[in-house]
């Protein structure tokens, strides 16, 4: 077995860290914050900044690693394919394809514009007056995990939120966006080769009172999975979305609004997996998983043909709910119970009494279960 670097040690690489150390393999991770899975790795954490590009080249170098990967992490991606790049390590993507999928005003200016929306990148507060469609978001370029996004009603909220959202943006750079009404949807994609092989479609269920899409559940499968003329065009904005970016292996996270027309818009695209644990409710609905998949693939260079609507026959509907709670608040004690058949699996991201950290600073991830519907 090799060795692997993961970048990050929040709750959504720890299911990538125990995959592979569960796996055989020699596993390294390293982040800027040692979270509570990086206090369970011991002398397996590294204290790095996964921004910081030519120290993870300089420590893959030293410690003869044979791969780095992450999931969950929008910034990880340039670092992992820079590397990969430098040491000739197996990546799915190109580092000009990892950058663009990060940095928001870049990627709109490359997918199909039948898909896109009206946005406009800003880096100075005067740059706000050339924009006049209302209500809009207002993000970071380059942030992730809902910091800094901030719907606004009119242009006095515009200015007001223009300073906040700053502050979470590394190149202090801005998108404001044109705020699409609708439900909105995820899709997990696996391409092999620039076909696009699996696809997961899921209603994504998010808080009204707070701002940026702050999600609280995942439902499998989606309301719209039985409408053919609506999934053909959601898989229609996957295919051609990657293709435009040069996409060409790997998992892809999807979020996309459907407009009142039954129109499809992308909102967020990411080669990656997702933050959300996805991969877990997927594979206790249709029998694939998407991590085993996404490293196999990565490790072997090999992929296992699997049919694209899974190995299940008669699919029963789950959802992933979050537990969640305000930042700087205690973790509670919850009594999701296992004992309950429908309860498939439960995970707790802190241990009770421990402080929640603020990540997007208004209602924070603090556990999830699966459950039957």
């Amino acid at each position: 077995m090799g060795s692997i670097l993961i970048l990050g040690t929040g709750s959504a690489q720890k299911d990538l860290i125990n995959y592979c150390i569960d796996a055989g393999h020699k596993v390294y991770a390293c982040s800027n914050k040692k979270s509570i899975v990086a206090q369970n790795l011991g002398d397996r954490y590294i204290s790095l900044d996964i921004k910081n590009g030519d120290a993870i080249v300089d420590f893959v170098k030293e410690k003869d690693i044979d791969y780095v990967y992450s999931i969950g992490s929008d910034i990880a991606m340039p670092t992992i394919a820079k590397t990969s790049k430098a040491l000739n390590l197996s990546c799915f993507i190109s580092e000009k394809t990892a950058i663009a999928c990060h940095y928001k005003s870049l990627f709109r200016r490359l997918i199909p514009s039948k898909f896109n929306i009206n946005f406009l990148e800003v880096k100075d507060e005067q740059e706000l007056n050339k924009w006049d469609i209302f209500p809009c978001i207002i993000k970071p370029t380059d942030s992730q995990g809902q910091r800094g996004v901030y719907k606004c009603l009119n242009r006095k909220q515009l200015v007001e939120h223009f300073n906040q959202a700053m502050r979470f943006s590394p190149s202090k750079s801005l998108i404001v966006e044109e705020y699409v009404q609708g439900d909105e949807i995820s899709v997990n994609a696996y391409v092999v080769n620039k076909k696009l092989v699996l696809s997961f479609i899921s209603d994504r269920i998010t808080y009204k009172e707070y701002p940026g899409g702050i999600v609280k559940e995942h439902i499998f499968p989606s309301k719209y999975e039985k409408n053919n003329l609506l999934k053909e065009k959601i898989l229609s904005l996957v295919e051609r979305c990657s293709s435009s970016l040069g996409i060409k292996n790997g998992p892809i996270y999807f979020q996309i609004k459907i407009t009142k027309e039954l129109n499809v818009k992308l909102i967020e695209i990411t080669p990656r997996l997702d933050g959300c644990h996805l991969w877990r409710i997927i594979e206790i609905t249709y029998g694939v998983n998407l991590l085993d998949i996404t490293m196999r693939h990565l490790l072997n260079k090999n992929f296992k043909d699997i049919n694209r609507n899974g190995k299940k026959v008669n699919v029963i509907p789950h959802s992933l709910k979050f537990l969640s709670q305000r930042p700087g608040t205690l973790m509670g004690q919850y009594d999701v119970s296992q004992k309950d058949k429908k309860v498939k699996y439960v995970d707790y991201f802190y241990n009770k009494g421990d402080c929640i950290q603020s990540v997007n600073g208004h209602m924070e991830k603090v556990g999830y279960y699966i459950v039957e519907e």
